[in-house]
C-alpha cells in the first residue's frame, strides 16, 4: 500500500531489519556460551514482536475491500496514510476498480501471458544470483573463512564487523533507490562484489600455494569481504525484493512472490548445504572466484534483462513488461 514515489525505500528498507538480526546474533551471541539459552532470547524477541504487532499492526485496506468491509477499509487508510477524507475514499474507489478488473490467478497464470512470464524470470534471477554471489556463505561460515585465511584478528571480531558494516549500509539503498534507480545499483552493486571475492579468491589462492607470499597482506580477507558486504548492500541485497514487489501484477503477485522466494532459499540452501565440501575438495579461493563468476553474470542479468522500474506507476510496469 505504499505510494509510487516510496516503493523503493519501503522494499529495501527490509534488509535494515535483517541486518540488526545478524550483528546481533554475532555480537550477543559471542558472550551467551548456552546455545539453549541464546535460543530462548531469540523466542522472547519473535514473541515481543507478535505482541506488538497485534497491538499496533493493521490489515490492509485492499483486503477489507475484498472483504466488502468498506468502513474497515477506509480506516485502515486513513491509518496509514493520514490523508483527507475525500482523498481516501477516492483511493478506495480506486482500488475497488482494480480489484473487480482483477481475477485471483494461480502460479499456473504466470506462465500464461508474455508480461508475467518474464516479471518471474526477473525476479527469480535476481534472487538466484543474490544467493549466487555467496552472501550466506560468507555470512554463515564467516569466522572459518577468517581462519582459513588466516587474517590475525580472531575470527570471531571479524564476523562482528562484517556484521556491522552490513548493518551501518542497510540504510544506504532505502535513501538512494529513488536516486538512481534499480538497475544503476544492482550492476553497481554486482560490479563489485565481483571485485571483492575475486581479491579474496586469489588471495586464498595464493596463501595455499605459498603462505610466505602474502604474509604481509593478512588485512586483506577482512578488506575485501568489508567491500564485498557494502557493495552487496546497496544494490543486491535489498533490490531484488524490492523489485519483486513492483513486477507483479495484484492478481498473481502473491503467488509469483511466493515462487520466486522458492528459488531463492532453494538456492541459498544448496550453497550453504556444500560450500564447506565443495572449498575442502576444490579449495576455498575457488570457491570465491566462482562466486566472483556469478557476481559477473548478475551484472548481465540486470543489463539486458531487468526492467528499470524508477519513477513508474506499476501500471507502467505492466505496460513495460508486455512489450
Amino acid at each position: 500500500m505504499s505510494l509510487d514515489e516510496h516503493r523503493g525505500a519501503l522494499g529495501s528498507g527490509m534488509n535494515c531489519f535483517i541486518c540488526f538480526g545478524l550483528i546481533f546474533t554475532y555480537v550477543v551471541g559471542y558472550y551467551i556460551s548456552s546455545v539453549m539459552i541464546f535460543n530462548i532470547l531469540l523466542a522472547c524477541l519473535a514473541a515481543g514482536y507478535f505482541v506488538i504487532f497485534a497491538l499496533i499492526g493493521t490489515e490492509t485496506p485492499h483486503y477489507y475491500v475484498q472483504k466488502n468491509k468498506h468502513d474497515l477499509a477506509k480506516a485502515a487508510l486513513l491509518r496509514i496514510r493520514d490523508t483527507p477524507e475525500d482523498v481516501t475514499e477516492k483511493e478506495l474507489e480506486l482500488i475497488k476498480s482494480e480489484i473487480e478488473k482483477e481475477e485471483q490467478g494461480s502460479i499456473v497464470d504466470i506462465f500464461r501471458s508474455k508480461g508475467t512470464t518474464k516479471a518471474f524470470i526477473i525476479g527469480s534471477g535476481l534472487v538466484f544470483f543474490q544467493q549466487a554471489s555467496g552472501i550466506n556463505a560468507v555470512l554463515f561460515f564467516a569466522q572459518q573463512i577468517f581462519q582459513d585465511a588466516g587474517t590475525t584478528l580472531a575470527p570471531a571480531y571479524c564476523s562482528m564487523i562484517i556484521g556491522g558494516v552490513q548493518f551501518g549500509t542497510s540504510f544506504v539503498t532505502p535513501l538512494v533507490s529513488n536516486m538512481f534507480g534499480r538497475k544503476v545499483l544492482l550492476i553497481g552493486s554486482a560490479i563489485g562484489m565481483a571485485l571483492s571475492e575475486s581479491i579474496l579468491g586469489i588471495y586464498d589462492i595464493i596463501r595455499a600455494a605459498d603462505e610466505d607470499k602474502v604474509s604481509s597482506l593478512s588485512f586483506l580477507p577482512i578488506v575485501s569481504l568489508v567491500l564485498y558486504i557494502i557493495t552487496y548492500n546497496v544494490g543486491f541485497g535489498p533490490l531484488p525484493w524490492a523489485v519483486i514487489g513492483e513486477i507483479f501484477p495484484n492478481s498473481i503477485k502473491s503467488s509469483a512472490s511466493a515462487l520466486a522466494t522458492s528459488v531463492c532459499w532453494l538456492t541459498s540452501f544448496i550453497i550453504t548445504k556444500w560450500f564447506s565440501q565443495v572449498a575442502e575438495a576444490i579449495g576455498q579461493g575457488q570457491c570465491f572466484l566462482g562466486f566472483a563468476g556469478f557476481s559477473l553474470l548478475a551484472a548481465v542479468f540486470v543489463f539486458f534483462v531487468v526492467l528499470e522500474t524508477k519513477d513508474k506507476t506499476l501500471a507502467e510496469i505492466q505496460v513495460d513488461l508486455n512489450k
